[in-house]
């Protein structure tokens, strides 16, 4: 099956717009988390748990985010 240039295009283009948001949405996730371990609401253990990664790990993407 061929595809002609236009319908190429627009799959493409959505392609890459659902894959911004969900990176959009990951960061948006990782900032709130970020946030609530700074005020004191989440630890850093619970933090990492709701994004999969290691309670370290979380702990330096937050030391990098402080710049």
């Amino acid at each position: 099956m061929l595809f002609d240039q236009k319908y190429a295009v627009r799959r493409f283009g959505k392609a890459q717009r659902n894959e911004g948001r969900e990176e959009g949405r990951e960061e948006g996730m990782l900032e709130v988390l970020i946030r609530l371990v700074r005020n004191g609401l989440l630890s850093v253990s619970d933090a990492a748990a709701q994004v999969s990664m290691p309670a370290s790990e979380f702990q330096t993407l937050m030391e990098t985010q402080q710049a």
